[in-house]
């Protein structure tokens, strides 16, 4: 008896323990993380989903709000805030194990989702970036960032992708063979070359996976380019559909 007492009172100990861990500001062990967003829109607004707690700093000197993130909840949870004026401002968002942020349609003009590890969902569409890093953003599912100015795009170190909207920018080249579980690829209305194309098909995985679709429609090469090397891995290759 007198063992087995012991045992659990161990065990209460390991549990305070974790928990006031858990309570302890700046824990690099911990998840916290800060991104950071810059815009000259007078109203911004912002969603946000994740675990425990997280702070807006508005950029604007006004009290930073306090978020704390709702288990319950089924969709991110809408922020915002009006500025008095037009002049640019850069909005940092701080929290642990923040899980979605949907930035799109703020007129950002720079983006840094730094080295946040539990973002599975980044929208970042309808703004003015000309670049953008996710390559500290390995648990990214949906990568949204369509209707920008990017040139180039990295996702070599986002293994976990199932959707990437790229659609509408000014790439190039791109290369998808890391993500292995992609199953929608909209890359329509860029400057993909049939060569271009081509190299992108072929870095397209041929994994088993129902349903993988790719859209090119609106690029120079779309006419040229050698669908069958991308439908000869299963995938649905769309040529029409343009958004």
């Amino acid at each position: 008896m007198k063992r087995n007492i012991l045992k659990h009172a161990a065990a209460a100990l390991v549990v305070a323990a974790v928990a006031f861990a858990g309570c302890r500001k700046d824990d690099p062990q911990d998840g916290q993380t800060t991104m950071t967003m810059t815009t000259a829109k007078a109203d911004v607004m912002i969603r946000l989903a994740g675990v425990g707690k997280a702070t807006i700093d508005w950029g604007d000197g006004s009290e930073p709000q306090a978020v704390i993130f709702s288990p319950l909840a089924r969709s991110p949870d809408i922020y915002s805030h009006n500025y008095s004026g037009a002049s640019a401002r850069t909005i940092t968002v701080s929290g642990h194990f923040i899980t979605h942020l949907h930035c799109y349609g703020n007129g950002l003009t720079a983006l840094d989702a730094g080295k946040n590890t539990t973002l599975i969902e980044l929208y970042c569409n309808f703004n003015n970036l000309t670049a953008l890093d996710v390559s500290k953003n390995t648990a990214l599912k949906i990568l949204y960032c369509y209707n920008n100015n990017l040139t180039a795009l990295d996702v070599s170190k986002n293994t976990a992708l199932t959707q990437l909207y790229c659609n509408n920018n000014n790439l190039t080249a791109l290369d998808v063979s890391k993500s292995t579980t992609l199953i929608n690829l909209r890359c329509q209305s860029n400057k993909f070359t049939a060569e271009g194309l081509n190299a992108l098909f072929g870095t397209l995985h041929g994994n088993p996976i129902m349903s993988k679709s790719i859209y090119i429609m609106n690029n120079p090469g779309t006419a040229d380019c050698d669908q069958g090397i991308a439908t000869g891995k299963e995938w649905i290759v769309d040529a029409t559909f343009d958004y």
